[in-house]
């Protein structure tokens, strides 16, 4: 395989992020008189917000979702908007390495292009990134190909030529569903074999971890 170009996803990859989608969900949760538990966000994570909260409130109308969506989202990004967002140790080096080699980077992600521009904007870290599929963008989501297939078409390089990078069993089934080498990393809620058995090619710890491997790859 040649590898031509890395697709990233965002949340727990780039920026270290769980911990303030959980608090902003809670906060809209507990205005509505919703009981919540942590753990039922946390497995969750790596679907798009609707498909969330749908899953984590079932009996709630499609307005209703819609408007909790909305909440929450904003919710998420007045926390961050006051927060000194750093990228995960070792990303800045990654890009750099990865941008040497001439390889192409792109983000697929199920979060919302506002809350991705807003953290790439506090991490001077858009320059790297020649393209991005957010949640808007397309009609599925992960663990559907659809957000990965589409980064791949706009980066204008076949799927079996891309890596994906993500932290979630539905980002690995979605990377082997689009027919991409997947590098799952331990840096979200799920351990190796879950990774693994989603269909992640590579596991890794961290980051650096990726940078390694990426070395190794690209000789």
């Amino acid at each position: 395989m040649k590898i031509k170009a890395v697709i990233f996803d965002f949340d727990q990859i780039l920026v270290k992020s769980y911990t303030d989608h959980i608090k902003a969900f809670l906060l809209v949760a507990k205005k509505f008189g919703y009981k919540v538990k942590k753990e039922e966000i946390c497995k969750r994570f790596g679907k798009s917000g609707k498909e969330l909260i749908q899953e984590v409130l079932p009996n709630l109308t499609e307005k209703e979702v819609e408007k909790f969506m909305d909440e929450k989202e904003e919710n998420y990004r007045k926390i961050i908007s006051k927060k000194n967002i750093q990228p995960m140790k070792g990303m800045r080096e990654l890009l750099g390495f990865l941008r040497k080699r001439k390889i192409k980077c792109a983000i697929s992600s199920s979060a919302s292009i506002k809350n991705i521009l807003i953290a790439l904007r506090k991490t001077k870290l858009k320059k790297y990134f020649r393209t991005i599929v957010a949640a808007e963008h397309v009609k599925h989501h992960k663990p559907h190909p659809e957000p990965l297939l589409k980064a791949a078409k706009l980066l204008k390089v076949k799927p079996t030529n891309c890596i994906y990078i993500g932290d979630s069993i539905f980002e690995m089934q979605a990377t082997k569903r689009a027919h991409m080498m997947g590098i799952g990393v331990l840096t979200g809620i799920y351990n190796s074999d879950e990774l693994g058995s989603a269909g992640a090619s590579y596991i890794v710890n961290d980051i650096r971890g990726v940078k390694s491997l990426m070395q190794r790859l690209l000789k």
